[in-house]
């Protein structure tokens, strides 16, 4: 049966990810996006790191228009593949959402801060990370440094506006401030109890997810990301049959959830936009999402709300509906929105309808 702590926080990659001899080579430019898909943690700061470096040419900007775009379809040689991405339509949308997926669950935060006066760009490591998963996808295997690799590359760092929007859109289902209020009632409570330096402790301690003195927080935590991903079904349409369905999602999913949730609980919003987006919001989404995904299977664990969950799926069998007598017109007679029996005519248009609680390190 698989666990919590049996899910490790990578996309699933097992199709592009590819068992090689040799996953450590001797110099970055040696790494194939199959090492850098098979292996991240070892290979995605040097890869990143490479790549910074050799950059495609920039220096003129390049104009996207429909015939540039349509030139850099030839994803669509691979008959798995159908259409392009909506945002970014050169790039096909089956192989973007599985690497955007891929460098949100290695922590990148694709935004621009100002530190000590200097311009930080985190948007360039993000693409060159979504580049490479992106690449161990592509039709005919191609290294890094062909040319239709290259032509993604200088598409992504060409457009970062569409790299975050599209990053934005990937990341919605983890962050919605209704279901936020919905769900937030019982941590609320917990942190409203006390003097004002009692709250003060306790909001510190959920930020940074120390359960010292507070015994009881990790359990609230995890009924509380549960609740989440109940309510939002959309990405997790099977987590709650059972146990087993619930582990097989990803726990940086889980981390997503939480870094923007504890934002809205405690009020550390971080609402400026991407392109200054300041640098203590920066660290503490860094933070609390490394911070999370150390301590996913034991905050899952801890809660009610997972314990619910049924251990094992039984199929339950489906029992025949009578169906009620309707008339010609498709109506139950005995519904008081029963037509009269009078001819229409129906006629049909062509037209469509962070705040600042933590200091400067």
């Amino acid at each position: 049966m698989v666990t919590v702590a049996d899910v490790h926080g990578k996309p699933t990659t097992n199709k592009v990810a590819q068992v090689t001899k040799d996953l450590t080579p001797a110099e970055p430019q040696d790494i194939t996006a199959f090492m850098l898909v098979a292996d991240p943690d070892v290979h995605l700061t040097n890869f990143c790191d490479y790549w910074d470096g050799h950059r495609p040419d920039l220096s003129a900007p390049k104009v996207y228009d429909e015939k540039t775009i349509l030139k850099m379809k030839f994803w669509k040689k691979n008959k798995d593949t159908k259409v392009p991405h909506t945002t970014l339509p050169g790039c096909c949308s089956k192989f973007l959402h599985t690497a955007l997926d891929f460098a949100i669950a290695r922590n990148l935060w694709p935004v621009k801060f100002k530190r000590k006066e200097a311009w930080y760009d985190m948007t360039v490591r993000f693409s060159i990370a979504v580049w490479g998963c992106y690449c161990a996808q592509m039709y005919g295997k191609p290294e890094l440094s062909s040319k239709a690799c290259q032509k993604v590359l200088a598409y992504l760092l060409s457009n970062p506006a569409k790299v975050v929007l599209a990053y934005r859109k990937r990341v919605y289902f983890y962050a919605s401030a209704t279901i936020v209020k919905a769900i937030e009632m019982p941590i609320k409570k917990w942190l409203q109890t006390g003097d004002d330096d009692e709250q003060d402790k306790r909001t510190q301690a959920l930020v940074t997810l120390n359960p010292e003195g507070y015994p009881e927080m990790f359990g609230l935590v995890g009924n509380c990301i549960v609740d989440f991903m109940r309510h939002k079904h959309t990405p997790f349409p099977l987590a709650f049959r059972s146990k087993q369905h619930f582990n097989l999602y990803e726990s940086w999913k889980r981390a997503q959830i939480w870094t923007r949730t504890m934002r809205a609980i405690t009020g550390l919003h971080a609402n400026k936009h991407w392109n200054n987006y300041g640098y203590n919001n920066f660290k503490l989404n860094v933070q609390t999402f490394t911070r999370y995904m150390l301590l996913d299977s034991t905050i899952i664990r801890q809660c009610s709300a997972y314990h619910k969950i049924p251990d094992e799926f039984k199929e339950h069998q489906k029992t025949p509906v009578k169906k009620k007598k309707k008339s010609s017109s498709g109506f139950d007679l005995s519904s008081p929105e029963c037509p009269p029996s009078t001819k229409t005519t129906c006629t049909f248009s062509d037209s469509d309808s962070g705040s600042g609680w933590e200091s400067e390190a």
